[in-house]
């Protein structure tokens, strides 16, 4: 039979009374239970009541249109039904950077002398260093939506400064987290879900906790990786962490700031000059210098013109930033290096996935040559 005759011989069959009397129970045992769609009771009409899938954080809808995620939103707001989304296009504020402007301008003036050329600034915000809040020459521009290429990008000055950079400011590839409900994947501010606390894992946001800052060993909260343990002091970190490797808990952590050696990168360095030279010299200019490593490619060994200088730590901008020549050359250019992100094996005390054995290594490269090689 064909499926057109088949289905019409099993709605014949369902119609018959003698034969649901006899088979109806075990019909109703393998029938498959019909999918309870999403937002059944949705007020949008254009929106398909079985848009919705299955994710592992829950329910992902996707509407077809602007006005119906505006009308979605609302109605989830107004029923209060936890849930977080995102920004749309047309509703994203533009942020750009804007290089070359001096630490002396305040931002006030900076979002008058914009707002003046008729550039829809909501915000001027001077950027920084993460720690030691140290001032850098740069400014970054909150302004208004706008479709197609924005106006910022065409102005020449600010604040009567010429030779300024506008770009798009740098964005990590990593997975921002939620300081509302501490998932991943979106902003707390595209989150409507109930909030949860870091310290206590109450339902209420970390910031108004009730409990006292130096209580927040016994609770944590949990992560991708696992559970995510947050202190508020060192003394505190040290006490878990000396705790954990007594009880010989698997973990991983980092690296406190204070404990943390300054790394540079000084690059136009000569190879003809020896890393102990300039080691020494550098402590000849009162740098506190633990040591001078020459970077070379991770494969073929050639050597570079540049050298990693690891120091003491010190709190604030360090010393080493304000070098201007090293064995006497000048021309040098002094930055952090490159990091990659996670953490490091000297902080990890968890369980190696494999035994450190050269023959595991030696297999995988010869593996990969076969495989790349075409073979099975």
């Amino acid at each position: 039979m064909m499926d057109a005759d088949l289905l019409a011989f099993f709605r014949v069959l369902l119609e018959d009374d003698e034969f649901l009397a006899k088979y109806g129970k075990k019909i109703a045992a393998f029938k498959r239970k019909p999918s309870t769609p999403p937002f059944l009771d949705s007020p949008l009409s254009p929106m398909p009541a079985d848009r919705g899938t299955f994710t592992k954080q829950g329910i992902k809808v996707q509407v077809p249109t602007a006005t119906d995620y505006r009308d979605l939103t609302r109605s989830l707001r107004e029923r209060n039904v936890p849930f977080h989304t995102y920004a749309l296009p047309e509703d994203t504020p533009t942020r750009v950077v804007i290089k070359r402007v001096q630490k002396e301008i305040a931002t006030s003036d900076i979002k008058a002398d914009l707002i003046s050329q008729d550039i829809p600034v909501q915000a001027v915000h001077r950027l920084h260093r993460a720690r030691g809040h140290i001032e850098y020459d740069m400014v970054l521009v909150v302004c208004d939506p706008s479709p197609g290429h924005h106006p910022i990008f065409q102005i020449r000055s600010v604040c009567s400064l010429t030779g300024i950079f506008i770009e798009k400011p740098y964005k990590p590839h990593l997975v921002g987290q939620c300081h509302n409900c501490q998932l991943y994947g979106h902003a707390a501010r595209n989150c409507f879900a109930t909030p949860r606390c870091v310290k206590c894992l109450g339902q209420h946001g970390t910031v108004d906790c009730p409990r006292p800052k130096d209580r927040n060993l016994e609770d944590a909260v949990t992560c991708q990786q696992g559970i995510k343990v947050q202190v508020s002091m060192a003394t505190d970190y040290r006490d878990l962490t000396r705790s954990l490797r007594e009880r010989n808990v698997p973990f991983h952590t980092y690296t406190l700031p204070e404990d943390t050696p300054t790394r540079v990168v000084i690059k136009s360095v000569p190879k003809e000059i020896a890393t102990s030279d300039i080691k020494a010299d550098l402590v000849s200019q009162d740098i506190p210098v633990q040591a001078v490593h020459r970077l070379q490619r991770a494969r073929g060994s050639i050597e570079y013109d540049m050298v990693l200088v690891v120091c003491e730590p010190t709190p604030g901008h360090h010393s080493i930033f304000k070098v201007k020549s090293v064995c006497s050359l000048t021309g040098i250019a002094i930055e952090k290096p490159y990091q990659l992100y996670g953490h490091a094996q000297k902080n990890c005390f968890a369980t190696p996935s494999h035994p450190p054995d050269n023959n595991v290594c030696i297999l995988h490269k010869i593996l990969h040559r076969i495989l790349g090689a075409g073979g099975t």
